[in-house]
């Protein structure tokens, strides 16, 4: 038979394996960043993005007037982008609707594209002028 001191003693070694357990279920834990390629087409259009910025915060206007910005390739042309970037915007599908650097702002969409395979939710993911990146559920039609 056990003696009361054993009893304690195995006792509090079960507390304190209860306790360790529920503290790594509840405990927060530090964010895991995913790899996915939601991820990856929003880290992308951020990068582009900021691109922009940084010329329009340096420029007011494009070299060669308005036309410029219309499309990914005249900015390349204009050393603005990147053939790597041009050639992403291409290959990812994302739709440029353009860019002037006197029109900056966190409602102003520079490039959009829709992301199927995204966590299970379709998604829109948007950037802004102003170097922002924005996702947005898409809500499915039944």
């Amino acid at each position: 038979m056990a003696t009361p001191v054993k009893r304690a003693g195995i006792w509090l070694v079960v507390t304190a394996v209860i306790v360790l357990i529920i503290g790594f279920l509840i405990l927060p834990r530090s964010p895991v960043v995913k790899d996915t390629p939601m991820i990856r087409e929003i880290s992308a259009m951020h990068q582009i993005g900021t691109k922009l910025r940084y010329y329009a915060d340096e420029h007011q206007t494009l070299p060669g007037g308005e036309q410029t910005g219309k499309s990914p390739d005249s900015l390349v042309a204009a050393g603005i982008l990147s053939l790597d970037d041009a050639t992403y915007i291409r290959e990812h599908h994302i739709e440029f609707r353009g860019f002037d650097p006197s029109r900056i702002g966190s409602d102003i969409i520079v490039m959009e594209t829709v992301i199927t395979n995204a966590d299970k939710v379709p998604c829109r993911i948007v950037g802004y002028s102003d170097g922002s990146v924005v996702r947005y559920d898409l809500h499915q039609t039944p």
